[in-house]
């Protein structure tokens, strides 16, 4: 299980809900999934700490898969990204996924690398989806650039009156970075696609890339907390969370502090179970705190799994977390 995407309760429905990705080891056509994702499951819960998985009307009891034809742009396997409650009642989720073209990284070709950005629909509280992209029922709405890299991932949106943004990552074959694009028809179309967040310097625990992040709207500016790898290598370094915020609504961003990790894995507040990594932060502020979400493991012979860290203050400095078990 990994990349919590967490729904406080709603005017309409009192239950906390939370999507997140995972795989019994393959993807749809029996690929060894080189990636968490795969089909797309839903908990609720009373209070957003300790939550009961919902059985979906997929085969494997997910609520959102790949698509039927395997070829398809999100046909081998797929990812929830984001998920925004709209003001019927409906929720609107971004997702990403990736088909049987293979891309190359590294030297190697791997089927399911090419992803790119989704959008689907559900009028049932998040139990069934329908895509609802650019008019063609693939559901696609924001396809992968080589200029960038390999692939489009991992949305984030930030809604506003006038536009909408998304946040998203990509790899070149050595580094990440985010990137940020412009919406106005509720996120069908988007333009402007611009950097977001570049790579640390030199020996910055963020020198390989920025990936997957969570954002948030506050008073006077927008907080992202982002998973960066450290120098360690392209898919071995160590991965922690840093801090960035930006004053423009999330077009251009500043490294928080003097860019060092705020929350790094295997050391308090976090346990032993966050050795190898921590990643695919998710943020909520509810209840005069923030609620930080993410997924860790151990090390490469555990499975992933989905932790919780609260900041009291809405600080979000190393020593603002306590740990809360989910």
């Amino acid at each position: 299980m990994a990349n919590p995407v967490v729904l406080a309760p709603g005017p309409d429905d009192g239950k906390w809900k939370m999507w997140y990705y995972g795989n019994n080891g393959n993807w749809s056509d029996g690929t060894v999934g080189f990636l968490p994702t795969g089909t797309s499951g839903l908990a609720e819960s009373a209070d957003g700490v300790s939550w009961t998985k919902v059985d979906g009307p997929r085969a494997d009891k997910s609520v959102f898969g790949p698509a039927d034809d395997v070829e398809a742009w999100d046909g081998l396997h797929t990812g929830v990204g984001d998920v925004l409650r709209e003001d019927d009642g409906s929720l609107l989720m971004f997702y990403f996924g990736g088909g049987g073209k293979a891309a190359s990284a590294a030297g190697k070709a791997y089927r399911g690398l090419n992803m790119q950005i989704g959008r689907a629909r559900s009028v049932d509280g998040g139990l069934s989806w329908t895509r609802c992209g650019s008019g063609d029922g693939t559901g696609l709405v924001l396809e992968a650039r080589s200029e960038e890299g390999l692939f489009a991932s991992w949305p984030r949106i930030l809604q506003y009156d006038d536009a909408w943004l998304m946040l998203y990552h990509a790899f070149n074959g050595t580094h990440w970075r985010a990137f940020s694009a412009i919406s106005t028809d509720s996120g069908l179309s988007w333009s402007d696609r611009r950097i977001a967040l570049d790579c640390g310097a030199e020996g910055s625990f963020d020198e390989t890339g920025v990936g997957t992040r969570a954002v948030i709207k506050r008073e006077s500016d927008v907080l992202m907390v982002y998973e960066g790898v450290d120098g360690g290598g392209t898919f071995t370094g160590k991965h922690r969370l840093g801090a960035a915020t930006s004053l423009d609504g999330g077009r251009t961003w500043a490294r928080f502090g003097d860019g060092s990790a705020i929350v790094e894995p295997g050391v308090a507040p976090l346990g032993a179970w966050t050795d190898q990594v921590i990643g695919t932060p998710y943020i909520v502020a509810y209840g005069g705190a923030l609620r930080l979400y993410h997924c860790a493991k151990q090390n490469p012979g555990t499975n992933m799994l989905i932790g919780l860290l609260v900041s009291e203050s809405r600080d979000f400095t190393a020593d603002a977390w306590r740990g809360v078990d989910v």
